[in-house]
């Protein structure tokens, strides 16, 4: 999928050591952002994730990224796919 920003959440460097980023949520933007993605969070059993970018250009312009990985079901002929499952 293509690479879908999270506008409602702006990120700013931390301005002490240690705060690394400082992020801004426009409540009702990000709101309705979970509602339209409500899909893919129960998909991915409640979880919502956002990647923290630096900008190519400008590495000091960050931003707020949504990850829409979702992890599969894996069975056992996933991790041997070569394995017989014959029982004596």
């Amino acid at each position: 999928m293509a690479k879908q920003f999270v506008d409602p959440i702006v990120v700013k460097k931390g301005n002490q050591d240690f705060v690394v980023v400082k992020l801004g949520f426009r409540a009702k933007e990000f709101a309705d952002f979970l509602i339209k993605h409500r899909t893919h969070i129960e998909d991915n059993n409640g979880w919502l994730n956002v990647d923290i970018l630096k900008g190519k250009n400008d590495p000091n312009k960050w931003y707020a990224s949504f990850d829409d990985w979702v992890p599969g079901k894996v069975n056992s002929t996933d991790h041997s796919p070569d394995r017989e499952d014959h029982f004596i």
